[in-house]
């Protein structure tokens, strides 16, 4: 799992990084940023699974910085890490997509319940993709099939999943 750690003091995302790695050992990759421009930056490059973001950051707060990642990497699941417990802070970042709140300093079990939730997020994602992946090899594959159904194929995309499948499954379909 690809895991952004955005906080603007660094014990805390060495911290974090400590902690998730005793959950989940050799399991995670960890981008650090110091402020939110670099957060947005490896954001853009690594579309990391999870973001830890501190609310008061240098350049782009936090709250600015959830709302900017929601828009160039939707799938990045978001949590808020602040020292701040105020209820404002907190709507906000739920009003933006924030998957939680955490208040600094996070417990392990704090870490574990979050992480928890967004890894299951994650297999459900993966999961539908996977059904809908399927779905479409089905219907490409059934030459006896309506054209009607056909149209379960994504607009624009039936071109480039025919050739992809020609590609994955060619020697079987011939």
């Amino acid at each position: 799992m690809k895991i952004l750690l955005a906080d603007d003091e660094r014990m805390v995302r060495l911290g974090l990084a400590d902690m998730i790695n005793e959950l989940y050992p050799q399991q995670c990759q960890y981008y650090e940023a110091a402020d939110g421009r670099s957060a947005l930056g490896i954001a853009r490059k690594e579309k990391p699974d999870v973001a830890f973001i501190d609310i008061r950051m240098p350049q782009v707060d936090g709250l600015v910085c959830l709302e900017r990642i929601h828009q160039i990497s939707p799938q990045t699941i978001c949590i808020i890490l602040s020292g701040f417990g105020e209820f404002k802070y907190a709507q906000t970042a739920l009003k933006h997509g924030a998957l939680d709140y955490l208040l600094k300093p996070a417990s392990p079990a704090e870490l574990s319940n979050v992480l928890t939730k967004a890894r299951q997020i994650i297999h459900e994602r993966w999961t539908r993709g996977n059904e809908q992946f399927h779905a479409y090899v089905s219907v490409f594959l059934n030459q006896k099939q309506e054209k009607s159904e056909t149209a379960l194929l994504p607009a624009g995309k039936k071109d480039i999943f025919e050739l992809y499948i020609i590609t994955a499954v060619g020697r079987q379909i011939l």
